[in-house]
């Protein structure tokens, strides 16, 4: 019973990557997401027990975090566009324009991510 909607699912997403726009920008974004938790990683080594990551919030103690945290940026990333894949198949073939636009915006969604967590990163060392 679920085997067929899977099926059926993974047709529309072969369909979804057959546009060259929501391929590269899927791959981009998958690949900056990457980059960046690898960064993240080697970065483990030099980072303090706390760093300011919830600029939101009032200036002190409130701000910090531990840094795995960090990683919270490129995994809401990778959500996100795994959301939006799922929401481009049945955008797909009607309104094709509306899916580019949602890959477009997990690109950007992606760059920012990465350049936050690089700017963290940056800041501390």
């Amino acid at each position: 019973m679920i085997r067929p909607y899977f099926s059926k699912l993974i047709h529309k997403l072969k369909l979804l990557f057959s546009n060259w726009v929501i391929k590269y920008m899927t791959i981009i974004s998958l690949v900056l997401s990457l980059i960046t938790i690898l960064f993240i990683w080697y970065a483990q080594s030099f980072l303090p027990n706390q760093i300011p990551l919830w600029y939101s919030k009032p200036w002190g103690i409130d701000r910090l975090a531990p840094p795995f945290y960090l990683f919270l940026l490129p995994c809401v990333n990778i959500c996100l566009l795994t959301g939006q894949l799922i929401f481009s198949t049945f955008l797909f073939e009607e309104y094709l324009v509306f899916a580019q636009l949602l890959s477009l915006t997990s690109i950007l969604i992606s760059l920012l991510s990465s350049m936050s967590a690089f700017m963290i990163i940056w800041i501390i060392r």
